[in-house]
Protein backbone atom coordinates (compact mmCIF):
# COMPACT_ATOMS: atom_id res chain seq x y z
CA UNK A 1 0.00 0.00 0.00
CA UNK A 2 2.90 2.36 1.07
CA UNK A 3 4.26 1.76 -2.57
CA UNK A 4 1.06 2.14 -4.61
CA UNK A 5 1.01 5.31 -2.44
CA UNK A 6 4.76 6.36 -3.15
CA UNK A 7 4.25 6.09 -6.61
CA UNK A 8 0.82 7.80 -6.79
CA UNK A 9 2.67 10.94 -5.17
CA UNK A 10 5.32 10.86 -7.59
CA UNK A 11 3.26 10.87 -10.74
CA UNK A 12 1.23 13.84 -8.97
CA UNK A 13 2.24 17.01 -11.25
CA UNK A 14 1.92 20.92 -9.59
CA UNK A 15 -0.44 23.14 -12.17
CA UNK A 16 -2.22 26.54 -11.41
CA UNK A 17 -3.74 28.87 -13.65
CA UNK A 18 -4.52 31.94 -12.70
CA UNK A 19 -8.02 32.44 -14.19
CA UNK A 20 -9.56 29.32 -13.40
CA UNK A 21 -12.40 31.66 -11.35
CA UNK A 22 -13.43 33.77 -14.02
CA UNK A 23 -15.96 32.80 -15.96
CA UNK A 24 -15.21 32.64 -20.01
CA UNK A 25 -17.07 34.91 -21.10
CA UNK A 26 -15.89 37.91 -19.24
CA UNK A 27 -13.56 40.20 -20.67
CA UNK A 28 -10.81 39.61 -18.38
CA UNK A 29 -10.63 36.17 -19.58
CA UNK A 30 -10.80 36.78 -23.24
CA UNK A 31 -8.52 39.87 -22.99
CA UNK A 32 -5.67 37.55 -21.45
CA UNK A 33 -6.32 34.71 -24.01
CA UNK A 34 -5.54 37.13 -26.67
CA UNK A 35 -2.60 37.85 -25.08
CA UNK A 36 -1.28 34.58 -24.31
CA UNK A 37 -2.26 33.18 -28.04
CA UNK A 38 -0.66 36.15 -29.37
CA UNK A 39 2.79 36.60 -27.65
CA UNK A 40 3.20 32.94 -26.43
CA UNK A 41 1.35 33.09 -22.77
CA UNK A 42 2.23 36.76 -21.62
CA UNK A 43 0.68 37.68 -18.50
CA UNK A 44 0.97 40.97 -17.26
CA UNK A 45 1.80 41.21 -13.43
CA UNK A 46 1.27 44.63 -11.67
CA UNK A 47 2.92 46.03 -8.14
CA UNK A 48 1.00 48.67 -6.88
CA UNK A 49 2.63 50.90 -4.55
CA UNK A 50 1.03 52.71 -1.83
CA UNK A 51 3.23 55.56 0.27
CA UNK A 52 -0.12 56.33 2.29
CA UNK A 53 1.14 59.70 1.16
CA UNK A 54 -0.62 62.18 -1.49
CA UNK A 55 1.85 62.01 -4.64
CA UNK A 56 4.39 59.93 -2.52
CA UNK A 57 5.08 58.02 -5.64
CA UNK A 58 6.61 60.78 -6.92
CA UNK A 59 9.15 61.56 -3.93
CA UNK A 60 12.89 61.03 -5.00
CA UNK A 61 13.07 57.96 -2.51
CA UNK A 62 10.66 56.31 -3.64
CA UNK A 63 11.31 56.67 -7.14
CA UNK A 64 14.84 55.38 -6.44
CA UNK A 65 13.28 52.34 -4.84
CA UNK A 66 11.38 51.83 -7.56
CA UNK A 67 13.79 52.02 -9.73
CA UNK A 68 15.96 49.05 -7.71
CA UNK A 69 13.02 46.91 -7.67
CA UNK A 70 12.65 47.76 -11.06
CA UNK A 71 16.23 46.36 -11.84
CA UNK A 72 16.00 43.57 -9.94
CA UNK A 73 12.79 42.56 -11.74
CA UNK A 74 14.56 42.90 -15.03
CA UNK A 75 17.32 41.04 -13.96
CA UNK A 76 14.86 37.90 -13.97
CA UNK A 77 14.83 35.66 -17.14
CA UNK A 78 10.78 35.04 -16.63
CA UNK A 79 10.44 39.18 -16.63
CA UNK A 80 10.30 41.81 -19.16
CA UNK A 81 11.71 45.14 -18.69
CA UNK A 82 9.25 46.49 -16.63
CA UNK A 83 7.52 50.07 -17.07
CA UNK A 84 7.02 52.35 -13.95
CA UNK A 85 6.29 55.57 -12.72
CA UNK A 86 10.31 55.71 -12.18
CA UNK A 87 11.17 54.85 -15.91
CA UNK A 88 8.69 57.63 -17.24
CA UNK A 89 10.25 60.38 -14.98
CA UNK A 90 14.09 58.90 -16.43
CA UNK A 91 12.83 59.44 -19.48
CA UNK A 92 11.58 63.05 -19.12
CA UNK A 93 14.73 63.91 -17.27
CA UNK A 94 16.40 62.33 -21.00
CA UNK A 95 14.27 64.73 -22.95
CA UNK A 96 14.98 67.54 -20.62
CA UNK A 97 19.01 67.19 -21.67
CA UNK A 98 18.15 67.16 -25.58
CA UNK A 99 17.86 63.40 -25.57
CA UNK A 100 21.37 62.56 -23.99
CA UNK A 101 21.41 58.97 -23.25
CA UNK A 102 23.60 59.57 -20.24
CA UNK A 103 21.24 61.64 -18.50
CA UNK A 104 18.59 58.60 -18.24
CA UNK A 105 18.49 58.37 -14.61
CA UNK A 106 16.37 59.11 -11.21
CA UNK A 107 16.99 62.49 -11.04
CA UNK A 108 18.60 63.99 -8.17
CA UNK A 109 17.91 67.10 -6.12
CA UNK A 110 19.28 69.36 -8.40
CA UNK A 111 17.58 68.04 -11.51
CA UNK A 112 14.07 68.12 -10.05
CA UNK A 113 14.50 71.59 -9.34
CA UNK A 114 14.11 71.78 -13.31
CA UNK A 115 11.93 69.35 -13.99
CA UNK A 116 9.10 69.79 -11.31
CA UNK A 117 7.46 72.30 -13.50
CA UNK A 118 7.45 70.00 -16.34
CA UNK A 119 6.25 67.09 -14.88
CA UNK A 120 4.00 69.25 -12.00
CA UNK A 121 5.32 67.86 -9.27
CA UNK A 122 6.78 69.64 -5.89
CA UNK A 123 9.99 70.05 -5.59
CA UNK A 124 12.69 68.48 -2.50
CA UNK A 125 12.73 65.23 -1.46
Amino acid sequence: MVVLAAIGMMRLRPVGFIVDDIPKEDKLYTDLKFFEQRFKGVMPLEIAVDTKKKNGVVNLRTLEKLDQLGKIIGEQPAFARPLSVAEGIKFAKQAYYGGDSLNYAVPNQFDIGFLAPYLRMKGGG
